[in-house]
């Protein structure tokens, strides 16, 4: 018999530090860690935008989590994205939620 477990994805979506224009990966992960997190996904993106008509580009990276220990709901979710928010200077922060299925 075949089972399918599915399972919360946490992705926040982050720019490049707003002053140093660098990303701060090893921050996040910090925070992540302190926050009790004991697993997750980084992946290294670039985001690009328009604006006053010109094309704007920064170097991002997205952090994946799969909520397997129900660690995890939604105000916890907002909680640590306005925690990264400050620590990584950031304006905003793109946080998502959707349901995967475990195969």
């Amino acid at each position: 018999m075949i089972t399918h477990n599915k399972i919360k994805c946490f992705e926040f979506k982050i720019g490049a530090n707003n002053t140093t224009k660098r990303r701060e990966i090893k921050k996040a992960e910090s925070v992540l860690f302190n926050f009790g997190l004991g697993g997750f996904d980084v992946v290294l993106s670039r985001g690009f935008w328009i604006g006053e008509k010109k094309t704007y580009k920064e170097n991002s990276f997205i952090i994946s989590y799969l909520d397997y220990e129900k660690k995890l709901n939604i105000t916890d979710a907002q909680t640590l994205k306005e925690i990264l928010k400050r620590e990584l200077k950031q304006e905003d922060i793109l946080l998502t939620q959707e349901e995967k299925t475990i195969l």
